[in-house]
């Protein structure tokens, strides 16, 4: 029996911006070994695997990488959300995804634009790490600890400029997830946004990251803090780039952001 697949870009209103991920709906679970197959087989930042559930409005929701699955995947359950609602025609604007990292609430407020409300990914200041300013050929100004270690510099300039080690970057132990780093700096004047981010993450088979929710989780936090507000604006300056708006709200972090349509298909393969 033929799989429904999509590739859907999320927090981007353009086709070939934000991050694309692929979106599967199943009928039941298969084994993880053949999820995480898929996934490879699609070489995707992320596909999004999801069922139905018993209850109303209720979605059981996976996520994987090339290489292994994700606790928490933003752009994925974007994805899996404009599915939901734009290719399945669900009656309902507000529907629940049921995940290992705890329910995640749905809002579709627009055509292709949702509201996500994520857990708040608390952070800790630290000595800046030397093994990761190595790793992105500049020393930070400041250091965080969280789910991602994130290295805070002065600009956005710096920023756009890391290019960094990516070997170096899959060694780098400071944080809870080992190869993974994102970089940060307030936006510069006249910018429309906030912050400025990127993401390195070879540890979970991801050089560099298009669009990071996961990593706005400690974001929204430390620059709302900074910043004296609840509610902020990133950029995430990949190479496809896109924006997430954020608010913060006690242990949680809302999330708003636009998903486009790249392609439907099927998967043939005998599942």
């Amino acid at each position: 029996m033929a799989l429904p697949f999509y590739q859907i870009n999320s927090f981007t209103t353009e086709v070939f911006a934000g991050n694309p991920a692929g979106v599967v709906m199943l009928s039941d679970w298969p084994t993880d070994k053949l999820l995480q197959a898929m996934a490879a087989e699609h070489n995707l930042a992320a596909t999004a695997f999801f069922t139905t559930d018993f209850r109303p409005d209720c979605f059981r929701l996976r996520w994987f990488t090339p290489i292994a699955e994700l606790p928490l995947c933003a752009h994925g359950t974007l994805g899996a959300a404009w599915v939901i609602s734009e290719a399945m025609n669900h009656p309902s604007d507000r529907f629940l995804f049921l995940t290992k990292a705890g329910d995640l609430p749905i809002e579709r407020i627009g055509r292709g634009r949702f509201k996500m409300s994520f857990p708040l990914d608390p952070y800790v200041e630290t000595e800046i790490d030397p093994e990761v300013a190595a790793a992105l050929g500049k020393e930070p100004e400041a250091m965080l600890r969280a789910r991602y270690s994130v290295a805070v510099y002065e600009s956005e300039r710096e920023v756009q400029s890391i290019k960094p080690n990516i070997a170096a970057i899959n060694q780098c132990r400071h944080a809870k997830r080992p190869g993974a780093v994102v970089v940060t700096a307030l936006a510069g004047p006249g910018q429309d946004y906030d912050f400025v981010s990127r993401f390195f993450a070879p540890g979970v088979g991801v050089d560099e990251d298009p669009v990071t929710g996961s990593a706005h989780c400690i974001l929204a936090k430390y620059w709302a803090d900074r910043l004296g507000r609840s509610a902020v604006r990133g950029f995430q300056a990949s190479n496809r780039g896109g924006f997430i708006d954020c608010e913060v709200a006690s242990d949680r972090v809302v999330f708003t952001g636009d998903a486009v349509p790249y392609s439907k298909g099927e998967i043939l393969a005998a599942i």
